[in-house]
Formats: structure tokens, sequence, C-alpha cells
């Protein structure tokens, strides 16, 4: 009896059905492709504003979170952002110090911030941008980054101040004056401050009208400083020297600075204290105003003037003698002052040691003052004089306690005294 033959390799299918199967496969990966590509995206972009619907001169914080997949080796914009009709301010934003899942992927996140300032009412659209994605393998991938829009309106009419600048608060405000008492021709500086996170370039120099008399007002150019963090905190300085021409008491209204606080929806104002500068007449041992004519070189120019046929030997002697009386005094008065300058100092260092940096700071800036009206040749020191009383104006004013320094304000003292 004959046994049929058994197989014992694998059984092959035909040439053709096994073609067909090939292809079957290609088609069904072709069509998961898709799927498998929006399941895990190298880079992710995501943007926002807050708030969406500001008012103009608000403060809007611009964000744009980028998510960077594990295998990505890094990520840049093809163009920096930029807001070209807005004004615009960087802020830190966030490094990639967390991490998300999305559809089984580990992400890395970071985000851009910019803080925008939108001036006028109006639907505004925020231009787009590309983010270029570089992987491992060397390719470079961009996603694009769509557009967002704002929709900016205006404060209300309705309970708007009629001296209102078109300021966004809530505003902070504060006004100093470095000495409260002064000799008659001498001169104090005002400082104000004003801190917030909105438009504060709007507001307007303060005491335009210059409501004091027998007083001449000199203006120092404002300053804008900002403080980037979560979002912008911007610090505008007014700087005022006022010299009175008569004694008594000059008064210094409080300041009112109306603006429009979006949190509640109303209108609202910063307000300053008053301030009262007593102006006393001059005794010998203030200093003289530091004037192109005056002083010894003034007396000195009146006596050349005088008609010399009119002048005896006699009076000459008397008149020698009497100049050297007033330059004796003369000497004694000035080191008087002195002596006021360096109490100062001595003040400026009992604030320091007590940790009374705005203290320190005041009596530092009054020393300052004092030194530079006695200089004599002072003028070549004025930029130095005052970038360093602005300086000490910032200390004050500084809620982190900045400390004066210390060896510059000694130092200028020092080359003031030599002059």
């Amino acid at each position: 009896m004959t046994r049929p033959k058994t197989a014992t390799g694998p059984t092959r299918l035909p040439r053709g059905t096994a073609f067909v199967l090939r292809l079957a496969l290609l088609a069904a990966l072709a069509a998961l492709a898709p799927t498998f590509a929006t399941a895990g995206e190298p880079c992710i972009v995501e943007v926002s504003v807050d708030p969406v619907r500001p008012v103009s001169g608000e403060q809007v914080l611009y964000r744009a979170r980028v998510l960077r997949r594990r295998d990505v080796a890094a990520v840049r914009w093809a163009e920096p952002i930029a807001f070209p009709d807005v004004r615009t301010a960087w802020l830190p934003g966030r490094a990639e110090d967390t991490r998300v899942e999305r559809r089984g992927e580990t992400y890395l996140v970071r985000e851009e911030h910019r803080a925008l300032f939108p001036a006028r009412a109006g639907r505004r659209v925020l231009p787009g941008f590309r983010l270029l994605c570089d992987l491992e393998d060397g390719r470079s991938l961009e996603v694009p980054v769509p557009p967002i829009s704002l929709d900016v309106v205006d404060p209300p009419a309705e309970g708007r101040p009629a001296d209102w600048s078109g300021a966004i608060g809530p505003l902070h405000a504060q006004l100093l004056a470095d000495a409260n008492e002064i000799p008659l021709g001498a001169s104090v500086r005002l400082s104000l401050l004003i801190r917030g996170s909105g438009n504060l370039w709007v507001v307007e120099e303060p005491f335009a009208d210059e409501p004091w008399p027998d007083t001449e007002l000199f203006r120092r150019p404002a300053e804008l400083q900002s403080e980037p963090g979560e979002r912008l905190y911007l610090r505008r300085f007014f700087r005022m020297d006022l010299v009175p021409h008569a004694a008594g008491s000059l008064r210094i209204p409080a300041l009112t600075l109306p603006y429009f606080d979006p949190s509640t929806g109303s209108y609202a104002a910063a307000r300053t204290e008053p301030l009262v500068i007593h102006v006393r007449e001059r005794r010998s041992a203030d200093a003289e105003p530091a004037e192109p004519d005056g002083g010894e070189g003034g007396a000195r120019t009146r006596e050349r003037n005088a008609p010399f046929a009119a002048v005896t030997l006699g009076a000459l002697a008397l008149a020698a003698a009497l100049a050297g009386v007033r330059w004796a005094r003369s000497r004694a008065a000035v080191a008087r002052s002195w002596r006021a300058v360096t109490a100062a100092l001595a003040e400026a260092d009992a604030a320091a040691e007590n940790g009374d940096a705005a203290g320190e700071a005041a009596a530092a800036s009054r020393a300052v003052r004092a030194a530079f009206e006695l200089a004599r040749n002072a003028d070549r020191e004025r930029e130095r004089c005052d970038a360093m009383r602005e300086a000490l104006d910032r200390a004050r004013f500084s809620r982190a306690g900045e400390r004066p320094d210390r060896d510059a304000v000694r130092a200028l003292i020092a080359d003031l005294r030599g002059h």
C-alpha cells in the first residue's frame, strides 16, 4: 500500500496572491499615517491674550505657549515676535520647567510673553507667526501660529473727569521735596513718582500753571522706567527745581491724577500730600548763591566800576581793611556751612545703621545739594550732581529698599569741596 507524501517545508502562496496582500498592507499603513502624525505632533503652539476686551491704553498680556516633543532638538521663531502697530514690551515668560501629556506624548513647555498697549478702540488683529521645529534627524518642520483678535473699547464717557489725560490705572503717586527749609536764593528739588501698569506716558507734566509767585521753576526731562515681571510695571519720574525769590512759606498743593480703573469699570484718582517749604532770610552762615556775577568776584567788579577820581588813599586803606574782615567772615561762614554738609552725611550714616534706606538717601541728597551750592566752580560738576540726586531720588522711591552708593556720594562731595 502506498502512503501519500507529507509536506515538510513552509506552505507558499501563489505569486499573485502574495502581491495583492502586500498592496493591501501598504494601503492600510498609508491610511493610518495621518492619524499617527496628528496623535504626536513634534511641536504645538497655543496663543492667548488677557484681557480679550481691553480698554484703550490698558496692558494686554500676549502669551505664546510652545510645546516641544522629547525628540525635538530645538524650536525657534522664523521671525521675531513683533506687533508694529501696537506699543509692545518684552516680558520674561517661562522656561521649559513644566511637562504635559498630549495624546500619549510627553511635551516640554515654555512660554513667550509680551505686554501690549493698544491705543485706539476697535477690532485689532494681532499677526500670526511661524515656528521652526528642528528634529533630531536633521529635518526642520514649520508650524504656523494663527493670528488672534482683540476688541478694544474706549473708557465710558459717563463719570469721566474733565482733567483726565487718558491714563489707565490704578495709579499710585508720591511727591517729595529734598528739604523742608532752605535759605533765600537756594533751590529745592521736587520729585514726583507715579507707579502703575497702564499707559503712564500719557500723564501730563505736573504744575503746568506754575502757581507759585516769586518762584522760578526749572523742569528736568521726565523719566520712564519699566519693571518686567508677570506683567509690566512702570514708574514715571518728574523732577523740578524751585528757586524762591521771597522769604516765607512756599506751599506746594496736593496733586490729583485721575485715571480709569478697568478692574472696577469706574474712574478714580491718585492724590499726593501737600508740602510746605520754609524759605528763611539768608544768614551769615549760609553760603552765597552761585551766580555768574555774585560773591567776591561781583564785589570786585563793582569796585572796578567805581569812579577812581573819588577814591582817596584813606578810602582804599579802609576798603582793604573791610575786605579783610569780609574775607575772614566769609571763610568762617563757609566753614560753618561745610559743617552742615558733614552733619547731613552723619545723618545719612545714622539712617543706614537703622536700616532706613529712604532716610539715608534723603540726607545724602541734602548733603549733595548743599555742597553744590557752596562750591565756587560747581558748574563743571553740575551734570554729575544732577545724576547723583536723580539716583538718590530713585533710592528714596524704591520699594525694594535700594541703598544709595555711599562711596560715590562722598567722592562727589570731596570733589566739590576741592573746587
